[in-house]
């Protein structure tokens, strides 16, 4: 099916009936983002929801699956061709799932394996610690390319630390706003060997989660984002991470990712630049990625 032309349709229909994305998102009982999405083509919605939206919109469903109006001579062609179309569609999201579920499962098992052959390797054979971005061959990588919500950073240390702590600082329109720990070593507890930091964005929820993976378990806090204010319902978003290897400085904190949001133009910076230049005051909203290791 062609998500362009289908989600150019769902607008122009919506338009006629003089409706905002926001209000056709409430008849719905979704996000106006989530309207938004569908218009530009991004996704379509749950199929659960195609006769709802037919009837707010007053089209019917090959219609809707074909993204025009269809006159009453063209209905058993159009029809005829919107069934394969779906079908089609049908087996490609499926073949799609099954690559996303086995690249995450060869995450989980890769995460797992850590401190293993490779942990053995970077700690005797290379005695470094740093921090770095996923190699573009990695599975996490290919993973990120299937997931484009997610992205991850890899830390190996030689030396074990007194704990580490994860921070997030908030940047409105250049100002500061607030900050606070998404993570932090408990009493007693210590950091050595393998890990990795993930950052996932879920933009119809408007909340974002940041996991910390190490040999022994997982931690991830959940938190919500910038909505934005937009009328049609659209806020641009961004990651901007470290792109090659980053020494670790104990008792230091190290900028590693940053989230940003922006209702109209958006001005990315590079991540050793955010706290020099507060967040940027060109962009709305910034969230700002630290790690502090402790010896």
């Amino acid at each position: 099916m062609n998500l362009k032309k289908i989600g150019a349709y769902i607008a122009g229909k919506r338009k006629e009936l003089g409706m905002t994305q926001r209000e056709l998102a409430e008849k719905l009982g979704m996000s106006d983002k989530s309207v938004s999405k569908w218009e530009r083509g991004i996704c379509l919605p749950d199929v659960s929801m195609y006769m709802e939206l037919c009837g707010i919109l007053g089209i019917t469903l090959n219609e809707f699956l074909a993204g025009e109006d269809i006159s009453e001579e063209d209905v058993t062609t159009k029809s005829e061709r919107n069934i394969i179309e779906v079908t089609k569609d049908g087996y490609r999201r499926q073949k799609k799932l099954r690559k996303v579920i086995a690249a995450l499962t060869a995450v989980i098992i890769l995460v797992a394996a850590a401190g293993s052959a490779y942990g053995i390797y970077s700690r005797f054979i290379k005695p470094q610690n740093y921090m770095e971005p996923v190699a573009s061959d990695s599975m996490e990588a290919h993973a990120v390319e299937m997931m484009n919500s997610v992205t991850f950073y890899r830390f190996h240390t030689r030396d074990e630390y007194r704990g580490l702590t994860v921070y997030v600082t908030e940047y409105r329109n250049g100002e500061l706003i607030d900050k606070w720990d998404v993570f932090s070593t408990g009493e007693g507890e210590t950091i050595g060997g393998e890990g990795v930091f993930a950052l996932a964005v879920d933009d119809n929820e408007h909340t974002a989660e940041f996991a910390v993976i190490l040999e022994d378990g997982a931690e991830s806090t959940e938190f919500s984002v910038y909505k934005g204010k937009n009328d049609d319902g659209y806020t641009g978003r961004s990651i901007s991470g470290i792109e090659e290897k980053l020494e670790i400085e104990p008792g230091t904190e190290q900028g590693i990712a940053a989230l940003f949001f922006d209702d109209y133009e958006m001005r990315l910076l590079p991540v050793s630049a955010i706290e020099e230049k507060n967040g940027g005051a060109e962009n709305d909203c910034v969230y700002y990625f630290s790690v502090e290791f402790i010896k």
